[in-house]
């Protein structure tokens, strides 16, 4: 048997399949690319910023139930011009809840706004021109 024929058709279906692969390639959109690349990486440095200075405080939050409430316990000595809760469902965005505080006090929130499962809370203190970020995970 002669093989000579089968695999000059295996070659030029390996470079077809080759050059296929290349113009489908360069004709995605990358999306790493952006116009305003330093601005948008100076935003994100800020929030890298927030996070370390929340680091300071990430065990001095605790997030517990008491009175069918959710109740965030926070540090006395802190004190904040506002606080924003936002509680994230990793599985449904729909389920995301935001709570906003204007001082240093969080009030208890009632439970039953709440549906039972997995959250990521992200507390964000505000002082003055500055931000805290701590994140910290629940499940209710």
């Amino acid at each position: 048997m002669n093989f000579k024929y089968f695999i000059g058709v295996l070659y030029l279906f390996f470079v077809a399949l080759i050059v296929f692969m290349v113009f489908k390639s360069c004709g995605q959109d990358i999306g790493l690319e952006s116009k305003d690349y330093f601005n948008e990486e100076l935003k994100y440095q800020s929030t890298i910023n927030s996070k370390m200075r929340g680091n300071s405080y990430l065990d001095s939050f605790v997030i517990g139930e008491k009175n069918n409430q959710i109740v965030v316990i926070q540090p006395v000595s802190l004190v904040t011009d506002s606080i924003k809760l936002f509680f994230k469902r990793p599985d449904d965005a729909k389920k995301d809840l935001t709570f906003r505080y204007i001082g240093s006090k969080i009030e208890a929130i009632d439970k039953s706004k709440f549906l039972p499962g997995n959250y990521e809370v992200r507390i964000t203190c505000y002082v003055g021109d500055s931000s805290m970020i701590i994140d910290k995970k629940v499940v209710f």
